[in-house]
């Protein structure tokens, strides 16, 4: 055991040695000159993306198309009449829920 600790205290002294001060503090280097410089290249979509996002904006117009067309036949409505006309001819009608589908028709 005490030749353990005394080989410890050998290592601790040499490292103690061998240790070496830490060197001075750099001085800071002087700004680099003002270069023009370019913008950064956009980045390179793929494919997928550049159909997405034409999709995207085709949906978005037809939106707002959609919109205004709805907004114009509303402004522009009559008033309604107060007796509906009565429909002619078969009276088809279709449903479809969870449990299956249905059709109907009335004549």
């Amino acid at each position: 055991m005490k030749l353990r600790v005394q080989n410890l205290q050998k290592r601790i002294e040499a490292s103690a040695q061998e240790s070496v001060p830490p060197p001075a503090p750099a001085e800071p280097a002087p700004p680099p000159a003002a270069q023009p410089t370019e913008p950064a290249p956009a980045p390179r979509r793929g494919v997928r993306a550049q159909t997405l996002a034409l999709t995207s904006t085709i949906l978005t117009g037809l939106a707002v198309v959609g919109a205004g067309v709805g907004a114009l036949l509303f402004v522009t409505a009559g008033p309604a009449d107060e007796a509906p006309a009565r429909q002619r001819g078969p009276n088809l009608a279709f449903g479809a829920d969870g449990n299956g589908a249905r059709a109907s028709a009335i004549c």
